[in-house]
């Protein structure tokens, strides 16, 4: 995952980590049901900090934690690169992942430098850059070093997140394919309060549907996430999400470069 992808989770845990800040000390029975929509990166990293605080969620996936672009993605994290008003949550997400990586035991963690490299006319001088570096290079430089920039294997870091949510933090993952929710309607007709999300309805397996309790919803389901826009009375380009095609090469190396 790109650290934006960390900036993302924040943003979108802030509302419901808020009601949840003391719930360390209160009851289980006074404990907040979550229902997370997505096993991807998002999804996985909210499980794992809204149990940690306190939260009893439940995480509901499709196919499998990490199938899709958050299990494939370059990994890549930058801690100075970002700039305005995210640059703060850059820095904050990259120490997140230093701090992530200590706590979940990541294997493929590492603190990287990053080079530019561009394809053209071969150049002696990008060649002795590193042992490594062949082919037809024009140019190469150093963008970046150690400690500003790093790499994770993102399906490690997010079946680690979804693992240690159910372990260390009792969350549940549900897999299915979610259909809808269920909301609790105004205490009056004329009433201009909004309905609440009292559950989601979820076909498992065997075409069975189950109704999953909850008094916080988040939907972290990607581009996917457009799909849910109509449950609550949305066109579904009011959500506007688009998605990027393109190609992973998956590199199976014993040793690392």
């Amino acid at each position: 995952p790109s650290t934006a992808t960390v900036i993302i989770v924040l943003v979108v845990m802030a509302a419901a980590t808020r009601r949840l800040v003391r719930m360390s000390t209160t009851s289980a029975e006074q404990q907040r049901r979550v229902v997370v929509l997505g096993g991807g990166i998002q999804g996985a990293s909210a499980a794992y900090h809204l149990g940690k605080k306190g939260a009893k969620v439940t995480l509901v996936e499709l196919e499998s934690v990490g199938s899709a672009a958050s299990g494939k993605a370059g990994g890549f994290l930058a801690k100075d690169w970002g700039s305005g008003p995210t640059a703060k949550m850059h820095t904050e997400s990259f120490r997140m992942h230093q701090e992530l990586a200590k706590e979940l035991g990541l294997q493929t963690f590492r603190e990287i430098e990053t080079l530019s490299v561009a394809s053209g006319r071969p150049s002696g001088k990008a060649k002795r850059m590193r042992s490594w570096l062949d082919g037809d290079v024009a140019k190469a430089s150093v963008l970046d070093t150690v400690p500003n920039t790093a790499q994770v294997t993102p399906l490690e870091i997010t079946s680690a997140l979804a693992d240690a949510a159910v372990d260390k933090y009792g969350a549940e993952i549900v897999y299915g394919r979610a259909l809808g929710v269920q909301s609790s309607a105004p205490a009056s007709p004329s009433s201009s309060a909004a309905k609440e999300v009292s559950g989601v309805r979820v076909q498992v397996a065997g075409n069975e549907v189950k109704v999953l309790p909850c008094d916080d919803l988040l939907i972290a389901m990607g581009v996917w996430s457009t799909l849910c826009a109509p449950w609550f009375d949305l066109p579904e380009n009011a959500w506007p999400i688009t998605g990027i095609k393109s190609t992973h090469v998956i590199w199976k190396e014993r040793k690392e470069v």
